[in-house]
């Protein structure tokens, strides 16, 4: 079994398979991978997954206030 994430650092995107650089390559991961390095190198639109989890809040904060999300300032914080 091949453990990804966490503390590994190995990066789970196969050595022979290239990325796409029209591909977006989103992380689970709140923070910079080697999967997202690496996308970045190849020319690709790559997010950690604070971009996930913002956009999630974003979406309850509009269907719950039925105001625009502040997404900029959810993002400073």
């Amino acid at each position: 079994m091949q453990v990804v994430g966490g503390e590994n650092t190995d990066c789970p995107w196969p050595k022979a398979l290239p990325f796409h650089k029209e591909s977006i390559v989103l992380d689970l991961i709140y923070r910079e991978t080697e999967l997202l390095r690496k996308a970045k190198r190849e020319g690709c639109l790559a997010y950690d997954g604070m971009e996930m989890l913002i956009q999630q809040a974003a979406l309850s904060f509009s269907k719950w206030t039925g105001r625009k999300p502040p997404i900029d300032e959810m993002k400073d914080k």
